[in-house]
């Protein structure tokens, strides 16, 4: 029997792939066009090297393009509700003729196939994959329900519970991701990834002791993205100061974003920077990152850093009278920041607020 699901209006409201129909067409007139006028061919050419040169360049050309239309076809199938793995190597030993094909086919209806004639592994094993694949795809909701189908009918099915997690962590259940990283625990599976993300979400919680005990574990279990979390919330937390190796450490931008502040600039707050700024001809630079607020002083030779994390930031004000802006920090730091809003043309200070709001929830 087959349990239907139903989507998002937003989800089923999908149009067919037609860049990528072009695109595979292209990739096979290319192709046709090469082998029909004989470019590939040895006798072609009298200088065997040139033909050794053509050749190897095209094979190069021609891993990249397998390369990328195997990436995009997985894209457009987890889109579709297809499985993504098969469809990709596919593309990769067919690129013009998948991207062709896939891009005219339509979203497959999602259903939970429930074949009484498999073992019940087996259909558990099937409902995982497509679980797995809706959470790449960031569709957590729909994942879970597959996810949990799956764990019904198999509760030894680790890899569904792990999607399961991750996919409740991430819709930010975090009491629902605890309870199953911590079944997952308990079975000893993937102890690396399960003390991690518990970490995580103790981190969530304002636990940061806790968090880093579990991060601890992680790193032991040979975990290298929990050597990262130490970093950034436990190893420099409450050190502001930074020389320009720590501050990657604790601050680097994890997805590339970040932005400039013309319009903020550092006033007062840190005794060190206090006086290194009475020697004059300090330049002064104002960023953010996706973890941070990150400030440079620069007197040739000599560069300071202030980076603080937004968890690390209790207090955020801003007093548009004194065009100032003012930062309780941990452990009785504070931070006063000038702000001159007559600069503020791409609107830095809701984006700082933003990011700071996304961080803390204040």
């Amino acid at each position: 029997m087959n349990e239907y699901i139903s989507e998002p209006k937003h989800e089923t409201s999908y149009k067919r792939e037609i860049p990528a129909f072009i695109a595979g067409l292209v990739i096979l007139v290319i192709t046709a066009l090469f082998i029909g006028s004989g470019a590939l061919a040895r006798e072609t050419y009298e200088d065997t090297e040139q033909w050794m040169k053509i050749v190897s360049w095209l094979a190069i050309l021609s891993l990249i393009v397998r390369l990328f239309a195997a990436n995009w076809v997985a894209r457009i199938a987890r889109r579709q509700n297809r499985r993504s793995v098969r469809w990709s190597w596919v593309a990769f030993a067919f690129p013009g003729i998948t991207l062709s094909v896939i891009g005219l086919l339509g979203k497959k209806e999602l259903t939970l196939d429930i074949d009484q004639n498999l073992p019940p592994r087996k259909q558990s094993a099937r409902l995982g994959v497509t679980a797995n694949e809706l959470y790449i795809s960031g569709r957590y909701p729909l994942s879970i329900d597959f996810a949990s189908k799956a764990i019904e009918i198999d509760p030894e099915n680790n890899k569904c519970r792990e999607v399961r997690a991750m996919a409740y962590y991430h819709s930010g259940l975090l009491d629902e991701s605890e309870k199953d990283f911590e079944k997952l625990r308990d079975t000893g599976f993937r102890l690396g990834k399960v003390y991690l993300f518990l970490g995580n979400i103790e981190l969530k919680k304002g636990d940061f002791e806790k968090a880093a005990g579990y991060w601890s574990k992680a790193r032991i279990k040979g975990n290298g993205t929990a050597k990262h979390q130490m970093n950034r919330y436990w190893n420099y937390r409450g050190r502001f100061i930074l020389k320009r190796s720590d501050l990657k450490k604790k601050l680097y931008k994890p997805s590339g974003r970040g932005a400039d502040l013309k319009s903020v600039k550092y006033k007062k707050g840190m005794e060190e920077i206090d006086n290194f700024l009475k020697t004059g001809n300090v330049k002064i630079r104002t960023s953010m990152s996706d973890l941070g607020l990150i400030i440079r002083f620069r007197k040739f030779p000599k560069s300071l850093y202030i980076g603080a994390n937004y968890l690390e930031i209790e207090e955020l004000s801003v007093n548009i009278d004194k065009q100032e802006i003012y930062m309780k920090l941990t452990d009785k730091n504070r931070l006063w920041l000038d702000y001159y809003p007559y600069m503020d043309r791409r609107k830095e200070l809701e984006t700082l607020k933003k990011y700071y709001s996304a961080a803390t929830g204040k």
